[in-house]
């Protein structure tokens, strides 16, 4: 008994990472605002809170903007703004570590509210190399919805890449002439596993579920 159990140890643990490994961690700091701003500045971003353009959200005040945890960020968009221009201003912190040819899922939620159909909002991951010279950016698809609405795309990082930037970009197809509300929430970044990878954690999830039927008509 003592031998079987032996065998089946590497087994077991290998079982028992699989989905740690699916779980795969964002790659920036404070996708979802939560940490209180310094210098009127999310922690982890790169633009101003002004109060009047740029709002912290708090979900005790504005729950129905914040679509995740306690707190997002609202863009305020004013009267006489023009027709094709856009806003791209909120803009991420730069983040190194970045591995050339390797493929980043940026994941993000925007709902809007106001002058409905006069605009989309979408996100946009930047990659940069050693100088900072901008190399590629990756857009989400575009939405005005005045739900939640996830956006995601996946990019792959180009030749001699090194780092990142996200942002959040609004793209008026019509002039405003009222007031509208953009609302940014849980940002993510991850790296997209290799193929090798997916089909590692396959094969793994498939050993222990076949060992775990098993055991279970074992003792039946």
């Amino acid at each position: 008994m003592k031998r079987f159990f032996k065998s089946i140890a590497p087994l077991f643990v290998a079982c028992l990472m699989v989905p740690a490994t699916v779980q795969a961690a964002t790659l920036i700091t404070n996708g979802g605002f939560e940490d209180s701003l310094v210098s009127n500045k999310p922690p982890g971003w790169a633009f101003t809170v002004d109060g009047s353009y740029w709002r912290w959200l708090d979900s005790a005040t504005a729950s129905s903007f914040v679509y995740e945890g306690s707190h997002a960020i609202q863009r305020v968009i004013f009267s006489g703004q023009p027709a094709n221009s856009t806003i791209s201003s909120l803009t991420s912190n730069r983040y190194t570590g970045v591995t050339a040819n390797t493929s980043y899922r940026l994941e993000l939620s925007v709902r809007t509210s106001g002058q409905a159909g006069k605009y989309g909002v979408s996100g946009i991951i930047s990659f940069y190399d050693a100088s900072n010279n901008l190399l590629q950016q990756f857009q989400t698809e575009s939405t005005g919805s005045a739900t939640w609405t996830q956006l995601s795309v996946v990019a792959v990082a180009p030749e001699n890449a090194v780092s990142f930037t996200v942002s959040g970009h609004i793209a008026f197809t019509q002039a405003i002439t009222g007031t509208a509300y953009v609302a940014f929430d849980s940002f993510e970044v991850t790296a997209v596993p290799e193929p090798s990878s997916v089909a590692l954690i396959a094969g793994l999830g498939a050993i222990c579920f076949g060992y775990r039927a098993a055991t279970h008509r074992k003792n039946q």
